[in-house]
């Protein structure tokens, strides 16, 4: 059964990794937008047929290296180029941040409680991407043992606007150094 977003949209992510579609999880907990997840050789017809059952407009998380421009080339055929978008970044964690950019300008996230969780492991993210969507703020990814500096950049740049940061997971998952690189940002 297909699933029908109120709006139509909807997600098509890697099938191979995790970490476009859990910077979605926020969103899609938020907004009720499926996630679909395609293949490198491409979506199958009933994934498609699926799809344009229950939505209209489709956003691709990640760059050309997760989700080929093959795909990209379905979706085209299948809805139209106007309705396609792809959220990308040359890595997951800048991928992570328009993924939230996107999410704060078209569904009404807001950077007020950021969650920062690891991108290289998926069940701390996996379980507060649907907090994160309930309290409508945006998940960022970075690594382990330090900040990334793409997660870095978008806290600054949002710094005004956050009131309390959120980390998934324990130590081990997002160390003590990269709490205390996070909050060296909100320093006065």
């Amino acid at each position: 059964k297909a699933l029908n977003p109120a709006d139509g949209t909807m997600f098509v992510a890697t099938g191979l990794n995790f970490p476009d579609a859990l910077a979605a999880s926020p969103l899609s907990a938020a907004k009720g937008w499926p996630l679909y997840l395609t293949a490198p050789t491409g979506l199958t017809q009933a994934t498609i047929d699926a799809m344009k059952a229950g939505g209209t407009r489709v956003v691709i998380l990640g760059s050309t290296g997760a989700v080929p421009l093959l795909v990209q080339d379905q979706l085209n055929a299948a809805f139209g180029a106007a309705q396609v978008d792809r959220q990308a970044g040359p890595d997951r964690y800048l991928t992570a941040v328009a993924i939230a950019k996107y999410g704060v300008a078209h569904a009404d996230l807001t950077w007020q409680k950021p969650a920062i969780a690891t991108g290289t492991n998926f069940p701390d993210a996996l379980a507060g991407g649907v907090l994160q969507g309930h309290d409508g703020s945006v998940l960022l990814l970075t690594k382990g043992t330090e900040l990334s500096p793409a997660t870095r950049a978008a806290l600054t740049e949002n710094k005004a606007i956050v009131t309390e940061v959120r980390y998934l997971g324990s130590l081990s998952a997002v160390s003590a150094a990269v709490r205390a690189s996070v909050e060296s940002i909100f320093a006065p």
